[in-house]
């Protein structure tokens, strides 16, 4: 049973899989929201979606963005960004999939924040020409690609290829660039990549238990969209829609908790080593992962991958230095 808390949102429209807020006036005032002067953000207090009411009980979300301290916001890189924060609670992680995901167990977790997108080229971009930081793809001359092939008039085949010039700048190598692309994911980072800039923004990776219990937002379904994987195109890019890219943030439905493709679009690094048998022995309390091991977790699914994938246990691991246009991630903060 989750604990009391609220979650954060922005002034802007706020929706969910079950119903759409609007944040006008006149839609603000019969839902029951009350205008902050200040920063011009609503704050609900009645009226809660009888889920939510089941969720939290008496708590009531609140809507805003990082604190604008300088603790939060030091190096100018968050402070504009919106993230929820996430209750202090409990869930049933694990379930249907594969050997590593199977084995349910209860998780306690205190609260934390959340970004409510994955980190776009925009953001990462700010982080690069503000402290100069070169990418391991550009380091080593290139990065893991999708590369599709035709093999005959009725057949195309597709494979992970290393591509010399490919980086977070030009993901497929092609001199294309990202131009026109600010507002997707960036891709192409590894592992260290994602924590230099979670570091550099005051912020860090989420832990994987972190990551799957803001995946259900209170839900005990395979998909937090309920057990219809046929829903999964109103709520997430994959193989089934994506046209085999990323796609701008924040375009689908977001989940019960208002995070936006936290399935989908891109895989999102997670700060775990990888341990496929880790649910064994793991901790009840704030687990952070295996003590062993080379790889990292990724969590989410894909543009690339099936929408089963979407599931909120689905869980893999990669090479920490592995950069390929499937992987993203976003930021989390400790309270």
């Amino acid at each position: 049973m989750l604990l009391q808390g609220q979650i954060l949102a922005t002034p802007e429209a706020v929706e969910t899989g079950r119903e759409e807020w609007k944040n006008d006036e006149k839609t603000c005032k019969t839902l029951g929201w009350e205008e902050n002067s200040e920063n011009h953000t609503y704050k609900r207090k009645v009226k809660l979606m009888s889920f939510l009411k089941k969720i939290f009980g008496s708590s009531r979300p609140t809507v805003y963005g990082y604190p604008n301290t300088k603790e939060s916001a030091k190096n100018n890189s968050n402070d504009e960004a919106e993230v929820i924060l996430i209750p202090t609670g409990s869930f049933l992680m694990g379930g249907i999939g594969g050997v590593s995901e199977h084995l349910q167990h209860e998780v306690l977790l205190d609260s934390f924040y959340l970004d409510k997108y994955p980190v776009t080229n925009a953001k990462f971009e700010k982080f690069v020409d503000a402290t100069g930081y070169v990418t391991k793809a550009e380091k080593e001359g290139g990065g893991e690609v999708l590369i599709r092939a035709r093999i005959s008039s009725t057949l195309m085949t597709e494979e992970m290829s290393k591509v010399p010039a490919a980086n977070w700048k030009d993901p497929e190598g092609a001199g294309i660039g990202i131009a026109n692309r600010m507002d997707h994911p960036v891709v192409l980072v590894s592992w260290d990549d994602a924590n230099a800039y979670c570091k550099w923004a005051g912020c860090r990776l989420p832990t994987e238990a972190e990551y799957e219990y803001a995946i259900r937002g209170g839900t005990t379904t395979q998909w937090f969209w309920g057990e219809d994987v046929s829903q999964a195109s109103y709520f997430a890019w994959s193989e089934e829609n994506s046209e085999k890219m990323t796609h701008p943030v924040g375009k689908k439905k977001p989940n019960p908790y208002g995070l936006y493709d936290i399935v989908g679009n891109v895989w999102e690094w997670c700060s775990d080593r990888w341990d496929p048998k880790y649910y064994v022995n793991s901790p009840k309390n704030n687990p952070q992962g295996s003590e062993k091991g080379t790889l990292r977790v990724l969590r989410g699914g894909s543009w690339n991958y099936n929408r089963r994938f979407l599931m909120a246990a689905a869980r893999i691991g990669n090479e920490p230095g592995n950069c390929d246009n499937m992987q993203g991630f976003r930021c989390a903060r400790t309270p």
